[in-house]
C-alpha cells in the first residue's frame, strides 16, 4: 500500500511511514499518513534492456563481473547488453556466475568501433542509426576511469532517461573489485568475488584443446606475461618454476596471449626443452576452462591470473610495482607473493626489485596451494 500526494498524485510507501506522520510532498503539499490518503502502490516500471558500459584490460573487466551480477539482480528478467571490446563480450557472453546461469550479457556494443567515436566528444553528431539502437535501452550503467559526462550526456540525448556513472578509479587502500560493487549497489556489500563459470560450447574446446597436448598427469598452469614489463617477475624464474613443478609429478602448461611476445621470447630462452606445453592464443572463455581443469596456477599482475582465480583455480599471483590490496586477484584459492624490493620502495617501478623474489619461496608456495587447496592470506 501507499500514501498518496491529493495534488500531484506522488505515492509515498506506506512501510516507510508511520500512521497519523505528516508527508511533505516534492510538490509541496503537506498531508497525513493516515486513511482517506491510501493508495494501492503502482508497480515500479520494469526494466527490459541494460547497457553496461565497460572498456578496460582483461583484470579490469573481471573485477567488474561482481558489479555486473549485481545488476542483473537488480534487474531480473532484463536483457543485459555489454558496451565494451569483442574479446571480453565474448568471455561474457559464454559463461556465468553459476552453473546453468543466466550468461553475463547476452550482446554487446562494439566499445572501440569508429561507429561510436562521435559519442564521447563534446558535440555528437546526429545520426538516425545511432538514436535506434541507444533509444531500446532503459538504463545504462557506465563504469569510468575518467570524466565521460559527454557520453552520458548524448547517450540521454539519444533517449535513455536512467543513467549512472560508476567510477573505476583506483582508490587507495581500497580493492578494485569492491570498488566497483559498491557504485553499483551502495556500500556495505564487499568482498566482491568474481565468478568465471564456461557454457559447454568453451569446455569442449578446451577439452579438445587439453587432449591434443597429451597431457599424462594433473598440470600447472603458467602464465609469464603481463601488460607492462614492470609487472613481469624474471622469466628465469618461470623456467625454474616449470622443471620444479614438473620433477614434483605435474606436467606444465605455459599459456601467452596476443600482448606477451617479448614474455615469451624471454621464457624461451630460459626454459629448458621438454619442461613444458605451450598454449597459444586461446579464446577467454576457452582459457578459463583450461584454468579451472589446472592443478595450481601462477602468474603475474596479470588479467589472465584474474581469469584463473575467477575459474576457482588455485592461483599464486606474483606482485611488483602494484598494490595488491588494490589488485589482487580475487577468488576462493588465491595467495599473492609481493617481491620486497618493491614493497620496499612503495612500489617504485625498478626492475631490479624483482631479485627479492626467490625462485624457493615462489616454489614452496606454489606446492603449499597443491597441498591445501585455499588459501586466505596475502604473503609478502
Amino acid at each position: 500500500m501507499a500514501f498518496q500526494c491529493p495534488t500531484c498524485g506522488r505515492q509515498y510507501d506506506a512501510t516507510l511511514f508511520e500512521f497519523g506522520r505528516k508527508i511533505v510532498c516534492e510538490c509541496g503539499t503537506s498531508f497525513a499518513a493516515e486513511r482517506g490518503h491510501e493508495a494501492r502502490l503502482d508497480p515500479p516500471e520494469r526494466v527490459r534492456r541494460v547497457l553496461i558500459v565497460r572498456p578496460g584490460a582483461v583484470g579490469d573487466f573481471i573485477l567488474t563481473l561482481p558489479a555486473i551480477e549485481a545488476i542483473h539482480r537488480l534487474n531480473p528478467g532484463a536483457e543485459i547488453v555489454l558496451m565494451t571490446y569483442p574479446s571480453l563480450a565474448e568471455l561474457a557472453m559464454q559463461s556465468s556466475w553459476t552453473p546453468a546461469g543466466a550468461p553475463y550479457a547476452s550482446d554487446f556494443l562494439d566499445f572501440g568501433s569508429a561507429r561510436y567515436t562521435s559519442l564521447f566528444g563534446e558535440s555528437a553528431v546526429e545520426r538516425a542509426d545511432l538514436k535506434s539502437v541507444f533509444r531500446s535501452f532503459d538504463r545504462a550503467v557506465i563504469f569510468a576511469t575518467g570524466n565521460m559526462e559527454w557520453f552520458a550526456g548524448h547517450l540521454r540525448g539519444m533517449g535513455i532517461g536512467d543513467i549512472s556513472l560508476a567510477s573505476a578509479k583506483p582508490s587507495p587502500d581500497v580493492h578494485m573489485a569492491d570498488l566497483m560493487l559498491s557504485e553499483t549497489v551502495g556500500p556495505g556489500k564487499p568482498p566482491a568475488i568474481p565468478r568465471l563459470m564456461p557454457f559447454v560450447r568453451s569446455a569442449r574446446i578446451a577439452q579438445e584443446i587439453l587432449d591434443a597436448a597429451r597431457l599424462r598427469r594433473p598440470f600447472a598452469l603458467l602464465h609469464p606475461g603481463s601488460g607492462g614489463r614492470s609487472k613481469r617477475a624474471p622469466a628465469g624464474l618461470y623456467a625454474d618454476l616449470a622443471v620444479r613443478l614438473r620433477n614434483a609429478g605435474l606436467d606444465v602448461v605455459v599459456s601467452s596471449g596476443p600482448a606477451d611476445a617479448e614474455a615469451m621470447r624471454e621464457f624461451a630462452i630460459e626454459a629448458k626443452p621438454g619442461s613444458c606445453h605451450m598454449l597459444r592464443q586461446v579464446g577467454l572463455a576457452e582459457l578459463a576452462t583450461v584454468a579451472a581443469c589446472a592443478a595450481v596456477f601462477v602468474g603475474n599482475d596479470s588479467g589472465i591470473s584474474h581469469l584463473a582465480a575467477a575459474a576457482g583455480c588455485p592461483t599464486l599471483a606474483l606482485f611488483g610495482p602494484t598494490d595488491p590490496a588494490q589488485w589482487a586477484p580475487r577468488g576462493d584459492r588465491v595467495m599473492v607473493l609481493r617481491a620486497e624490493g618493491f614493497a620496499a620502495r612503495n612500489g617504485r617501478n625498478n626492475q631490479a626489485g624483482w631479485d627479492s623474489l626467490k625462485n624457493d619461496l615462489v616454489f614452496n608456495s606454489a606446492e603449499m596451494l597443491l597441498k591445501n587447496g585455499r588459501i586466505e592470506e596475502t604473503k609478502k
